[in-house]
């Protein structure tokens, strides 16, 4: 198995990640749990399962778009019972490193220091 994206922002402020698995584990889930720097967005190829974003269990399937701001604590479970795979894509990437380069887009600029939620600004 490939590495995952490793999260180290400032050497690489842009990351992403493709994954299929289908891989079981001793109790059928997958499961990470973390925070991390920059923005993530998650595509759910194929697999079902739960996030817990606040305290709140959102149910995912094929088809979602998960989206984090930078630090907010995050759990992705996906249930896996060796026959249907887990395929996802992942991009985080550090808004800050992107800010000064979208000075001339002053909308693209506000949506993206939107989206980091006063991370940076």
């Amino acid at each position: 198995m490939k590495p995952e994206i490793d999260f180290k922002l400032q050497s690489a402020p842009l990351q992403f990640d493709y994954m299929k698995t289908s891989a079981t584990t001793p109790d059928g889930t997958y499961r990470a749990y973390h925070a991390h720097q920059g923005v993530e967005f998650l595509y759910v190829h194929s697999g079902v399962g739960r996030v817990i974003v606040d305290q709140k269990v959102h149910e995912i399937e094929s088809g979602c778009l998960l989206y984090f701001q930078p630090f907010q604590l995050h759990r992705v479970e996906i249930r896996l019972d060796g026959q249907t795979d887990y395929t996802r894509t992942c991009i985080v990437f550090e808004p800050s490193a992107f800010d000064q380069r979208l000075k001339e887009f002053p909308s693209l600029r506000a949506f993206l220091q939107r989206l980091a939620g006063g991370a940076y600004a």
